[in-house]
């Protein structure tokens, strides 16, 4: 029975939380990060990204697709 009662907006809400990150979201991430800070032990920071984007941005988005959706 309650599975039939559903809020109004959630199919949309699903369809916007899957749907893939394109290229300028992800930028767009990095640059509200903060960009000293590292969240990882290899010790990159956004900045190192921000830096280096026009080389490596696309790469980044489908290494993160690849590791984000499967």
């Amino acid at each position: 029975m309650w599975e039939k009662i559903q809020p109004k907006g959630v199919t949309e809400i699903k369809v916007a939380l899957m749907k893939r990150f394109d290229i300028m979201e992800i930028h767009i991430a990095l640059r509200a990060s903060s960009l000293m800070t590292c969240s990882r032990e290899d010790g990159i920071n956004p900045q190192f990204f921000l830096e280096y984007w026009e080389y490596i941005g696309e790469d980044l988005t489908k290494a993160y697709q690849i590791n984000f959706y499967t």
